[in-house]
């Protein structure tokens, strides 16, 4: 898994760096989580919330990822096999995810800074977080924290 912006398509981290100059941007402090991700390391995270621990645990050690406690196997915390993240044929990522920081410099997950971040990306023309529809068929906005390029 990578953290480097130039991991994704050219058009993207054009885009990207541009965003991180935005005035709009400079006082919204934010960190890279991920840029690209192998197939070993998608199929770990996929499995998350979705295996028994010992599985998830066995597919993170095979992507040489950190092995993770029962309570942090219970939530899934990715949507989808195809994700964005794996490498397209040019070995290329289209998508990134960041956490906001808060003032204290500390990872947030407090959606009042995602929304303050979130159109900044997608002026410069990305896709923010997803849409999923819960157990009653309504569509939500989640994973504020992911910006997709389109392909």
């Amino acid at each position: 898994m990578t953290k480097n912006i130039d991991d994704l398509t050219p058009p993207a981290a054009t885009a990207f760096q541009t965003a991180q100059a935005d005035p709009d941007l400079l006082n919204k402090p934010f960190k890279i989580l991920c840029v690209l991700r192998s197939l070993l390391e998608q199929e770990a995270l996929y499995a998350q919330g979705r295996e028994p621990l010992i599985i998830v645990n066995n597919r993170r050690h095979k992507a040489g990822m950190v092995l993770i406690t029962e309570a942090e196997n219970k939530k899934p915390i990715t949507w989808t096999m195809k994700s964005a993240h794996l490498p397209d044929a040019a070995g290329q990522a289209h998508a990134v995810d960041i956490a906001a920081l808060d003032k204290n410099g500390k990872i947030t997950w407090d959606l009042m800074y995602y929304n303050a971040i979130g159109p900044i990306f997608v002026h410069y023309g990305f896709k923010w977080g997803i849409w999923l529809k819960n157990n009653q068929g309504v569509l939500r906005h989640t994973d504020k924290g992911h910006f997709e390029w389109p392909k």
